[in-house]
């Protein structure tokens, strides 16, 4: 039985069914056609099929109405029935598809992030054109820069060869590109420097960033002769690794003739200033030449007369030292010919001697048990005691020997007065053969007891002088000295005299060391100190001391020649300086300073203290 029978076919109820069911299917039907239309003209959007789930459920919808018509005349429940059947299982499917989907479109950006991140983009997109038209601008301007600049801009690789070469390069060295791209830095940065240097110097380059700066001449195709100045640096990428090396070069020729002519041109006016200037000088000199004449000549006999006497007194005083000098250096010859014999033969004897103590000893050792004749020899010369004492005897001969020896070669170091050129001698020297010829005044006499002297000598290389005229220095200083401390045991009342006697150790102290750099700046300088703990001397006597004729001492013990000639052997002859330091009872001490060598010492005339 169809459907109509239960509408009991009336007409309007039956019609409204039917139309309901046909506008209802002709919908479903046109909705999947238009969400598949969407879904292939839309094949960027997420979630394809579902859309072909909501097709296939809205088609089973309405072909499910179409078949309500159809059972309104036929009793097709069935079909009918299978088709709700068929809309069920898609319906759920789509249900069951949509409750995995629903999380994962609910991740889905909304229009406002959406709309947020496209404006993002936007200004990302802006900002990247901005900076490339920018880059583009700089490259633009770096690149006018290169061939504008008026400085040759060249660029090597790793090999030395020309990768880059600007306008500014062409006009200066008169090459195009295609020539300089066949140049290496060989022929152009250092042109005189042979394979292996400029391989060591373009090594070190790159491994320095500071760069390098040379200058070198080039001779150009054109003929010219050029100057250029290089400033070379090498290209680091940010991994610290070389990709080559860019030159910098100014053509300097124009500024190197410029200065050329500059430095002539004032020499030029330096020598017309010069030559005004000396014909001027000459005649002020003239004009103060006179003048100075006719005071001259005012002064001149006084003058004359001062040296004659000084000269006479030196003399005099030379005459003596050389005297003195030639006996000591006889009586060193005379001893020195037996002295030598003796010293020369006690080597020899000392191995003979040796060689028969050996023997003795052999002797004991293959015949233990001598006869008894030669045991109570033996016994009775104490052969013991005679083998460990001989070769202590023999030394104490030779120690003897050689202080004679020392005393000889005093007396002949002394003795060197007379020599008239400089040499490289050992002042210490000087110094121990001086005390030796003084050796009797500083022995203990009756009411003055002995002299002791203190040397305190440093490492000092041999100084070059005139050994003779520094002998005769040192004499007069030490004499002096020896004088100051008789004259103190002397002064005084009976009673002070025997007090001081008793209390009082005269002592003279000899330092020697090299002046410290601050006392000789100029050179290297040996300096000795002669520090005696005499009387002393007051200001008025140390401003007058090296005043030819000048002498604190009684009449006839002194010339008063002494020091004014040491004064002149030390600053005249040796360009040193001579100077006392005292104070009233307590002591003098004289400093001598001279250069080590003759070419260094300092020009006559120094001051008198140090």
């Amino acid at each position: 039985m169809s459907h109509g029978h239960c509408y009991l076919w009336k007409p309007q109820l039956v019609w409204l069914h039917a139309g309901s069911d046909f506008l209802i299917a002709l919908s479903y039907y046109s909705i999947p056609l238009l969400l598949i239309y969407f879904v292939r003209k839309r094949r960027d959007i997420p979630f394809q099929g579902i859309f072909l789930l909501f097709s296939a459920f809205i088609l089973s919808c309405g072909t499910g109405h179409l078949l309500e018509i159809w059972t309104l005349w036929h009793p097709a429940y069935w079909l009918s029935g299978l088709m709700k059947a068929v809309t069920g299982i898609v319906s759920l499917y789509t249900a069951s598809e949509m409750v995995s989907l629903i999380p994962k479109a609910l991740a889905l950006p909304s229009s406002a992030q959406l709309e947020a991140a496209n404006l993002a983009l936007a200004k990302e997109v802006i900002e990247h054109k901005r900076t490339v038209e920018a880059l583009e601008k700089s490259q633009k301007r770096l690149s006018l820069l290169v061939q504008q600049t008026p400085l040759a801009l060249i660029e090597w690789n790793l090999d030395g060869k020309v990768s880059e070469w600007n306008p500014a390069a062409e006009r200066i060295f008169g090459w195009d590109k295609g020539e300089a791209f066949r140049r290496d830095a060989t022929q152009l940065m250092l042109p005189d420097c042979s394979p292996a240097e400029f391989n060591e110097l373009w090594q070190n380059l790159l491994a320095c960033s500071d760069g390098s700066c040379v200058t070198n001449k080039h001779h150009t195709p054109d003929g010219r002769n050029i100057v250029c100045a290089w400033h070379n640096l090498p290209l680091i990428e940010p991994n610290g690794s070389a990709i080559g090396v860019a030159s910098l070069v100014e053509d300097i020729t124009q500024r190197k003739q410029t200065e050329d002519a500059l430095h002539r041109a004032n020499e030029e006016l330096e020598q017309r200033v010069s030559e005004r200037t000396q014909r001027l000088q000459a005649e002020i000199d003239e004009r103060h030449l006179i003048e100075n004449q006719l005071r001259e000549k005012a002064t001149q006999l006084e003058t004359t007369l001062k040296k004659l006497k000084q000269t006479q007194a030196q003399l005099v005083q030379s005459e003596k030292m050389s005297s003195l000098g030639s006996m000591v250096a006889g009586i060193a010859h005379e001893i020195n010919n037996p002295v030598s014999f003796v010293y020369g033969n006690l080597a020899p004897a000392k191995e003979y001697i040796q060689d028969l103590l050996g023997l003795i000893q052999r002797y004991q050792q293959h015949y233990p048990h001598p006869e008894p004749a030669i045991q109570e020899y033996v016994e009775e010369i104490e052969l013991d005691f005679l083998v460990e004492d001989l070769p202590e005897l023999l030394e104490s001969m030779k120690v003897g020997a050689e202080r004679i020896c020392g005393i000889v070669t005093s007396l002949r170091t002394f003795s060197r007065l007379d020599q008239a050129e400089m040499k490289r001698v050992d002042i210490h020297e000087g110094l121990d053969s001086t005390l030796m010829i003084l050796q009797h005044r500083l022995k203990p006499k009756p009411g003055h007891p002995e002299l002791e002297v203190v040397k305190q000598y440093g490492i000092m290389p041999s100084v070059e002088c005139y050994p003779g005229q520094l002998n005769q220095v040192f004499m007069n200083i030490l004499t002096n000295a020896i004088d100051a401390l008789e004259s103190k045991q002397v002064s005084g009342e009976s009673a002070e005299r025997e007090v001081l006697r008793e209390n009082f150790s005269p002592r003279i102290l000899i330092i020697t060391e090299l002046a410290a750099p601050s006392q000789s700046p100029h050179s290297k300088s040996a300096v000795i100190r002669i520090i005696d703990n005499g009387l002393g001397m007051t200001e008025t006597v140390q401003s007058r001391l090296f005043d030819p004729f000048f002498t604190t001492k009684p009449i006839g013990q002194g010339t008063g020649l002494g020091l004014s000639i040491s004064y002149q052997i030390i600053v005249a002859e040796h360009g040193g300086q001579l100077g006392c330091v005292s104070e009233p009872g307590k002591g003098t001490e004289f400093i001598i300073q001279i250069p080590i060598l003759h070419d260094e010492r300092q020009l006559p005339g120094q001051g008198k203290e140090l």
